[in-house]
């Protein structure tokens, strides 16, 4: 446990820039560009500010993760594959299945064991390993971490932008989720829909 949490402050330390420009870019997709310097904000951005934060939603209109989607704050129901419907650019996710999920003591992150494919050329690379992940935390956000099948050699990372869960079984069945890219901008690549396949 000393070991996974050892890591998980070393990896976060390592992308600590790529993680303060994700929650720039956190704050601006849900801040948006309600105000002009010239005038007051505009009445109907205001109010659809105020009925996306009094209801359980808490961003929306995400560029690549259309809709309303809510933070992450628990990964009870996580365990599962989700597939990629978009075609993955290359070095990122296509398809991924949490294998297990484990919950540390004491502490806000949980780990576990993953099997994904990445694209690379024409045919996907699979890939094995453990990952760490973060629920919402006002710091960094919500993060998920990939390391390889030792745990030790940091994979890539991506910012997990919201969740959405079934109304029946209360497991998450879509994932908004962007890779962190120091070539980017603003340190994540486009954001994309992670769907529960089963």
């Amino acid at each position: 446990m000393a070991r996974d949490l050892l890591w998980l402050v070393l990896m976060i330390t390592a992308n600590f820039a790529k993680l303060i420009q994700l929650s720039c870019l956190a704050a601006v997709l849900v801040l948006g560009s309600c105000i002009d310097d010239s005038e007051q904000p505009d009445q109907s951005v205001a109010e659809s500010s105020q009925e996306i934060s009094a209801g359980d939603s808490d961003v929306s209109d995400v560029p690549g993760c259309p809709g309303v989607w809510n933070y992450i704050e628990s990964f009870a129901g996580f365990v599962g594959t989700y597939a990629r419907f978009s075609l993955a650019p290359e070095g990122e996710i296509a398809r991924l299945s949490v294998l297990s999920l484990e919950t540390q003591a004491e502490t806000i992150f949980v780990s576990g064991f993953y099997q994904r494919s990445v694209r690379s050329g024409f045919w996907g690379q699979q890939q094995t390993g453990k990952y760490l992940a973060v629920p919402i935390n006002p710091a960094i956000g919500s993060v998920i971490i990939f390391a390889d099948s030792p745990g030790e050699d940091y994979v890539d990372g991506y910012a997990i932008i919201g969740e959405r869960r079934s109304l029946i079984t209360d497991r998450i069945s879509q994932l908004c989720v962007a890779k962190f890219d120091s070539t980017s901008e603003n340190g994540v690549a486009t954001p994309f829909v992670l769907s529960r396949w089963f």
